[in-house]
């Protein structure tokens, strides 16, 4: 075997055989390729490290490699602690992007004085960098399996650090990039939210096997006993209620032990104050030099160096190393199988009974100790801070000083370590350094709301506020932090109130806070913002920094083209674009806000590949210097720019990216505009059944009645989809609610014309053909469609699809040809692809299939290019049913495949039509193999063996399956073609059919369709 762990566990296993072979099997699937998650969980010495060293004994004889970490009771704030003893968990700030790559360069905290008159103060959330932190700590796991299966076991993970659980949740969403069988202990009782939520989120492609641990028999327990040696007291089964190291705790302390196992529990059911009785009485029997030496152990650490305890004992115990040597041979300390040289206590409940029962006075001196040995060493603050947090008194300023720089240095890695320390620091500082506690206050609300701990990081922001004066840089700065994590919070009417006094005073800060006001104003939909941004500008023209104009430039593009001021939009995109190009990376980094609202603009202004520039280089900025609530808010628009310019793929990963970021915020609001953009990256790549999932979680984290910009930009998505999916009422229903009424008067008015489109489309699927003319016509009307080509081309799509609807296909092949032209000019080739879709159902519908299949030809080739596997694939499918005599033109809009070719959405099938004649649709991968085994003949109660879920779950999906499908039976579903999965390793290859036999080229169109393209259509 390789790696750190060395199987430490002798003798069989008792009791567990049903567990070792489940283990055994997870071993069998990581060796085929799979990743496994292992979850042990029971109450203190049920056996949950034994079954570990079982698996490692498994991997062992699997030749996989094996790392292994723990996490100790009293160190929980170490960062990466249950890593530590797997992997190299230190990072080189010196070489960010080298290799190893690590953390970027320590930049100035945000507690330290800036100058403010140079531009607009910096405010960030620092706390990024961890993402980062947690992709080269992946990338070691993977290097360290060297090409043979990976194991990784972490232990007693109740007692994890926040930044390992971090690093945990990583992992366990396939962020790895190898298979590994990841096995985790933890007693349920004590586990933290934080645990529980990163296991819930393991990604899909892990096999998760859960082991409960249950008490063992009366005959376990005898076998447990008698396997050491000695014989099995009467009744020790009763008294230890089948707990192993309860029972064992008994008999090495003698018949004379009679505490009862419930009278010991506590009211929670906790058994660790039973065994811990147990143990005091094993350790009240060693003389007082072990008992020193053991006391001196659990103030060192779990596990310890024995060379260290030692030194740290001589002061007590003349022949420490002859006390350590007895406690090994009393088993009270064992060889600790992460590291070499070092030791471990037998459980961790024995050493919180030694710690515990030490005496405070002793335990303040023994930390003090270790502090001056562990300093006399060299060793960094962040090993220091545990011990010094345990004797500092107020008042002692070195302490103190210890504590900071250890939460500095870990403040954007372990951001929850750092806020932890630095609280800590504040009780101990001197109580007359009222500026350094100011200070350190701020830079502890900084910690809080990057750990997500916002709630927190707001209550000492507006405490600081309350004893601040009204002026000064400090105010200032406070204001600002506190202006930012409500916005993260979506509190964007508080953001912009707590900036009101900032932006009316005379310095020269004022024009950049009310430029951030505005910021806040435009998010929160208030119609203050156009005329505070105006305000803005016209305050920096004279003699203001060009860092401050930037941002006052760009914050009022961002609002005018919200507004419809299309001229003014440009006009200020461009100077705010031309001061930004003439800035270094230094100069840019206080101005990630204004390159996010210039990028914004720029995507409503139409103009997604200079919106991209942007974001691109704010993200680059903000992971140099950790404004992580602003890399959030510039990749989630990187996304929607990436989309865009039809670069699908890169698209979902900058989602991916957002995603990451908002979870670690904890951010409601972020996360919400996340899986929004999502679900419209995932409608081109998958279809809508994917991605209605994603725009419903979207809409429930953001609010239901979409009270601001970002909420009601994610019902609109989902709105989309409903679109997609063919139900009309609720899109129009959504479009209604959150677009304010009729006429969509709430609707960002660059935007407006798009959404009256959307409008008019969901008419149309209810059959409304004049509503749907009169809310074109005044979609044409708006100033955006005038004004910006895209927008006027979406109108020209849905009222192509309207007139194949009202039975004149000729003129909607026109005017599809014309959106198509105007999509290409603007550079969103997605649109194009989908107008190309419309022009080939007007030249089918008028027997022109060569020139269908020229515009079908250029679609798929669009979605083959962009990764849009959706409009692929749709092109394809109509490509097959070219073999069909077109539909007379009075139903050309899709009724004979049930499927709008201007949406894409599935239309009200009329009468007569059999569901059969189409083909199946955007199923889940569930649903697929669901539909498969059907059609296999197998029953419900057989498919739900089958894949290991109950029968109703198979039912629910055999629902979805037939509404999307469009049958009532199974035998309507078996007589359907064969839902064949598609070999995701082959792409389809488009073959324009042959002029001169449109049946045949058609027939092998079709073919080639069923052999390698997902179908997406019903």
């Amino acid at each position: 075997m390789t790696g750190r762990r060395r199987n430490g566990a002798g003798g069989g296993l008792v009791g567990r055989r049903q567990e070792g072979r489940r283990l055994a099997e997870a071993v069998g699937r990581l060796g085929a390729g799979a990743s496994v998650l292992v979850e042990i969980t029971g109450e203190p010495g049920i056996g949950k490290t034994r079954l570990l060293d079982e698996l490692v004994k498994l991997a062992d004889a699997a030749d996989a490699t094996v790392l292994a970490g723990r996490c100790a009771e009293y160190e929980r704030q170490t960062p990466f602690s249950a890593f530590a003893g797997a992997i190299d968990v230190s990072v080189n700030p010196a070489h960010p992007d080298g290799a190893p790559p690590g953390l970027p360069a320590a930049s100035p905290t945000a507690a330290e004085p800036t100058d403010g008159g140079a531009g607009p103060t910096p405010v960030t959330l620092p706390g990024l960098e961890r993402v980062r932190v947690h992709r080269l700590m992946a990338r070691r796991l993977a290097q360290a399996a060297a090409g043979s299966p990976l194991v990784v076991v972490l232990d007693d993970l109740h007692w994890a650090d926040n930044g390992s659980l971090e690093l945990l949740r990583y992992v366990l969403r396939g962020r790895s990039g190898t298979p590994l069988l990841l096995a985790v202990a933890y007693r349920p009782q004590q586990a933290d939210e934080r645990l529980v939520t990163a296991l819930a989120e393991t990604a899909p492609e892990f096999h998760r096997e859960r082991m409960p641990l249950q008490a063992l028999s009366a005959d376990e327990i005898r076998t447990l006993v008698e396997a050491a040696g000695v014989a099995c007291p009467p009744g020790l089964h009763a008294r230890s209620e089948g707990n192993p190291l309860y029972a064992q705790a008994l008999v090495a302390v003698g018949a004379s032990a009679d505490t009862s196992f419930t009278e010991g529990r506590d009211r929670s059911g906790d058994v660790t104050l039973a065994v811990s009785q147990v143990l005091l009485a094993e350790i009240q029997s060693l003389e007082p030099e072990e008992t020193a030496v053991l006391r001196t152990a659990a103030v060192a650490g779990d596990p310890f160096d024995p060379e260290f305890v030692v030194c740290l004992a001589r002061d007590e115990v003349t022949d420490a190393p002859a006390a350590l040597a007895r406690l090994r041979r009393r088993d009270l300390v064992r060889p600790e199988p992460t590291g070499p040289g070092l030791l471990r206590f037998r459980h961790p409940v024995l050493r919180s009974t030694v710690y515990q029962h030490a005496g405070p006075g002793w335990l303040l001196a023994a930390h003090m100790r270790a502090a001056a040995a562990l300093s006399e060493r060299g060793a960094p603050p962040t090993v220091l801070a545990p011990h010094v947090a345990r004797f500092a008194r107020p008042g002692d300023r070195p302490a103190a000083q210890v504590l900071v720089r250890a939460a500095r240095s870990v403040l954007t890695s372990v951001p929850a370590s750092a806020a932890h320390w630095l609280g800590r620091a504040l009780t101990v500082l001197p109580a007359g350094d009222t500026a350094e506690r100011g200070e350190l206050s701020l830079l502890l609300a900084h910690a809080c709301a990057a750990a997500g701990d916002l709630d927190r990081g707001r209550e000492i922001l507006h405490g600081l506020m309350a004893a601040l004066p009204a002026e000064g840089e400090h105010r200032l700065r406070t204001v600002r932090l506190l202006s930012l994590v409500n916005r993260v919070q979506g509190r964007y009417q508080e953001g912009a109130a707590v900036l009101d006094a900032p932006s009316r005073a005379s310095s020269p800060d004022a024009a950049a806070s009310l430029a951030l006001r505005a910021a806040c104003e435009v998010l929160a939909c208030d119609p203050q913002a156009l005329g505070h941004a105006r305000e803005a500008v016209r305050r920096c023209r004279d003699g203001q920094a060009a860092a401050t104009r930037a941002l006052c430039l760009g914050t009022r593009a961002l609002v005018e083209a919200c507004r419809g001021s299309i001229p003014w939009a440009l006009a200020s995109a461009a100077s705010a674009g031309r001061l930004l190009a003439g800035m270094s990376d230094e100069e840019v980094a206080p101005l990630l806000d204004c390159l996010g609202q210039l990028g914004w603009a720029q995507v409503l202004l139409e103009n997604p590949g200079r919106a991209n520039v942007h974001f691109a280089r704010g993200v680059k900025a903000a992971e140099r210097t950790g404004q992580s609530h602003l890399s959030t808010y510039l990749l989630i628009g990187q996304s929607l720019a990436l989309l865009r310019e039809g670069d699908v793929p890169d698209a979902l990963r900058a989602c991916d990216e957002a995603e990451e970021r908002s979870r670690l915020l904890r951010s409601d609001t972020m996360l919400a505009l996340t899986l929004a953009m999502r679900a419209a990256a995932r409608i081109w790549r998958s279809g809508p059944a994917a991605a209605a999932p994603i725009a419903l979680s979207a809409t429930r984290l953001g609010g239901r009645s979409g009270r601001n910009w970002w909420d009601e930009v994610a019902w609109r998505i989902l709105a989309r989809v409903r679109l997609l999916e063919g139900d009309g009422e609720d899109a129009i229903r959504i479009l209604l609610r959150t677009g304010g009424g009729q006429g969509l008067p709430r609707v960002d008015v660059c935007t407006r014309p798009m959404w009256l489109a959307a409008l008019a489309e969901g008419e149309l699927l209810c059959g409304r053909a004049a509503v749907a003319t009169a809310l074109l016509d005044s979609a044409l009307c708006e100033p955006a469609a005038a004004r910006l080509p895209a927008q006027r081309a979406h109108v020209l799509a849905a009222m192509a699809h309207a007139q194949l609807v009202g039975g004149y296909p000729a003129q909607a092949a026109s005017t599809a040809l014309r959106a198509a032209a105007t999509f290409r000019r603007s550079g969103q080739p997605l649109d194009e692809g989908r107008c190309r879709l419309l022009v080939a159902a007007g030249r089918r519908a008028v027997g022109q299939p060569e020139a269908a299949q020229a515009e079908l030809a250029k679609a798929w080739s669009i979605g083959r290019s962009c990764g849009a596997h959706w409009l692929r694939d749709q092109a394809a499918y109509h490509s097959g049913q070219l073999a069909a005599p077109p539909p007379d033109a009075a139903h050309a809009a899709g009724h004979r495949t049930g499927r709008s070719p201007a949406t894409g959405a599935a239309e009200p099938r009329r009468a007569g039509r059999p569901a059969a004649a189409t083909r199946p649709a955007a199923l889940t991968p569930r649903e697929r193999e669901v539909v498969v085994l059907v059609q296999d003949g197998l029953t419900n109660g057989e498919a739900a063996d089958r894949l290991h879920v109950t029968v109703k779950a198979v039912e629910a999906h055999l629902t979805r399956a037939y509404r999307k499908l469009g049958v009532a039976t199974r035998a309507e579903l078996a007589a359907m073609l064969p839902y064949e999965r598609p070999d995701p390793a082959s792409e389809p290859v488009w073959t324009a059919p042959s002029a001169t036999s449109a049946e045949g080229s058609a027939q092998s169109a079709r073919t080639k369709d069923d052999r390698q393209v997902t179908p997406s259509f019903r």
